[in-house]
């Protein structure tokens, strides 16, 4: 059964939120990465990876061999023109928020600054049960990050992926969420010119999962082809939805493409399982000028499927509102 449970509202302040968001920030630190496989050595004497860069950028410090053009603070990362990809494959052996290894772990906010990562580059995980990126606020509680031009591919979220602790309603949480990237509350995410592909996770968010607080701008992006509700190669129970995206923060799409995602829904979640495409929870949703297309919301057993290509809902009362301006759902 597919259902969409849409509801459409204007938001006054949406355009200038966003016009905020897009906005270019004047880059104080370059980090240019010179190596495509992954690494985090402190003592390293030469060339610099992904890791170290991303180190190097939340710290403000330079980390191992990485080099640094201006001064730390609001930084680019950029690549050497050789890299065509970038590979994490470090096995995570304890905390999976320290960035040593797992998924690349970027802290963004007044302590940090923001951070861009400026392609063009493939990001791929390789041998490893994890996201790509997991982006949280520093200790300002609030802060930017940006993806331009860059592929995020190869996320695999399973059960035995090192997480955070159990929060009791964990598809909220986007704990097993984000398979490509995971953004926390606090952070105003953007993608431009990017590409989310053959990602997985088990709860919510195949491609991408924004926690509630968080603020998702995706403009030119094409989210393709990424999954929800598998763990391995058996199906979850109880997954929330969003075989492309799932959100609770307040999300735009403009000039995005979202094709051929799929939710594989197996429990239900209190009747608010659904979201081939896109699962908005608790949150506005505003599309422009986006193509929502070929998603596949998937009942298994006896539970709920709504929304083939979009499903946002509301929770405990708080808003789910969905703008759309020359969209296309199908």
């Amino acid at each position: 059964m597919f259902q969409q449970t849409v509801k459409l509202f204007i938001l006054a302040i949406a355009f200038a939120v966003v016009s905020i968001i897009l906005a270019n920030p004047a880059y104080a630190g370059t980090i240019t990465v010179t190596i495509g496989f992954d690494r985090f050595d402190a003592s390293a004497s030469s060339d610099c990876s992904l890791r170290e860069a991303i180190q190097t950028a939340n710290t403000n410090t330079p980390f191992g061999s990485c080099q640094v053009a201006g001064a730390l603070g609001d930084d680019v990362i950029v690549f050497d023109p050789g890299l065509t990809t970038v590979t994490i494959s470090r096995t995570v052996s304890g905390d999976n928020n320290d960035n040593n290894d797992g998924d690349l772990d970027a802290y963004v906010g007044s302590a940090s600054g923001t951070l861009t990562i400026q392609g063009p580059i493939t990001v791929e995980v390789t041998a490893l049960q994890d996201r790509a990126f997991d982006v949280h606020a520093d200790s300002s509680a609030s802060g930017a990050f940006t993806l331009t031009q860059v592929v995020v591919r190869g996320g695999r979220l399973t059960f035995s992926t090192i997480e955070d602790a159990p929060s009791g309603q964990d598809q909220l949480t986007c704990r097993y969420g984000g398979g490509g990237l995971r953004v926390r509350g606090g952070v105003t995410a953007l993608l431009e010119g990017a590409r989310v592909e053959d990602n997985i996770a088990v709860f919510s968010g195949g491609g991408i999962c924004a926690r509630e607080g968080a603020t998702l701008v995706l403009t030119g992006t094409t989210v393709v082809s990424n999954a929800v509700g598998l763990n391995g190669n058996a199906i979850a129970s109880f997954t929330a939805g969003g075989g492309g995206l799932w959100s609770m923060g307040n999300t735009w799409l403009t000039n995005t493409f979202v094709l051929t995602n799929r939710a594989v829904l197996s429990g239900g979640f209190f009747g608010l399982a659904g979201g081939g495409g896109v699962g908005v929870l608790t949150a506005s949703l505003t599309l422009v000028d986006s193509t929502v297309r070929g998603n596949v919301a998937e009942q298994n057993a006896d539970a709920e499927a709504n929304g083939g290509g979009i499903m946002a809902a509301r929770w405990s009362g708080g808003p789910s509102l969905a703008r759309k301006q020359r969209r296309k759902i199908g």
